[in-house]
């Protein structure tokens, strides 16, 4: 029986793509478990805090100073 050294070298290729995907896929699923689990700490260290719910929406007639809005340097 002929064995094709062809056949042999693809089928290497094809285990070496099947585990180089395979443990791609579970690095990426490891990953996603861990900041699954960071997300809630890092909600509760946010340091943009939270607009109070009560405070009022700008209306399009009021002006906003901005800072050096009134600085004449240039």
């Amino acid at each position: 029986m002929y064995i094709n050294p062809n056949s042999i070298v693809h089928s290497n290729t094809l285990l070496f793509l099947f585990q180089a995907y395979r443990n791609f896929g579970s690095r990426v699923k490891n990953l996603k478990r861990r900041l699954d689990d960071l997300i809630p700490s890092l909600k509760e260290i946010s340091p943009i805090p939270s607009p109070d719910i009560n405070a009022p929406s700008p209306s399009p007639d009021s002006d906003i100073e901005l800072p050096g809005e009134n600085d004449n340097t240039g």
